[in-house]
């Protein structure tokens, strides 16, 4: 599987390149000017990551050629995963290394609570959207895979507007018990649901013709 992450990895950077120069620029300026916005952004981003390698793939056939290879299905499902949870791992540390280091010394930085607030809340970020979003891409190809999340996206950003249209609704009770948990629980939540995705990832790429 190592061999698979070196290729996913330097097919990231030959395709990329100009993305990756602009990622760094704002993981900067989210360290430097305390721009929260802009690291959810970064996990975003990260957690796009596999996505575009297994859409490069499918455009070069590589995910036919792969299989006459030494390597699993398993293991080249795993491989994305893998790769997923680096990025966000990555831009996570990367924006709180940055933000107590470089942050500090250019405007005084923010409190280590602030910090680790935004750091747990990148983790979850880069975590739960590949959760969501790979089974799809994993079962329907990239294409028809972003196309289901779409409509699940929509679905669920309706239905939460239309139950929190009061403030004593139950999505206005759950946000604010949600904001009381210990900040561990969000990124272990995202880490769960990030594993049994694989899971099932894996067991639909062995049932999937290509």
């Amino acid at each position: 599987m190592k061999g698979l992450l070196r290729k996913d990895v330097y097919v990231l950077f030959q395709a990329s390149r100009a993305q990756l120069l602009i990622v760094l620029l704002f993981l900067v300026i989210s360290m430097t000017m305390n721009n929260t916005l802009i690291a959810y952004m970064l996990a975003l981003y990260a957690a796009m990551m596999p996505i575009t390698v297994i859409s490069l793939d499918e455009r070069s056939r590589f995910d036919r050629f792969a299989l006459a290879l030494p390597w699993s299905r398993a293991q080249i499902v795993l491989s994305k995963y893998a790769l997923s949870l680096a990025a966000a791992c990555l831009a996570a540390l990367s924006y709180l290394a940055g933000v107590l280091t470089l942050g500090s010394a250019v405007n005084g930085g923010i409190s280590l609570q602030d910090a680790l607030t935004t750091f747990c809340a990148m983790l979850t970020i880069g975590t739960l959207l590949p959760a969501l979003m790979l089974p799809f891409v994993f079962r329907f190809g990239v294409d028809k895979g972003r196309m289901w999340i779409m409509l699940i996206t929509i679905a669920f950003g309706v239905g939460a507007g239309l139950l929190s249209m009061d403030e004593g609704s139950a999505v206005s009770q759950l946000a604010n018990r949600l904001t009381a948990l210990p900040l561990w629980l969000l990124p272990l939540a995202g880490l769960t649901a990030f594993a049994l995705s694989a899971f099932v990832s894996v067991q639909i790429y062995r049932r999937r013709e290509l």
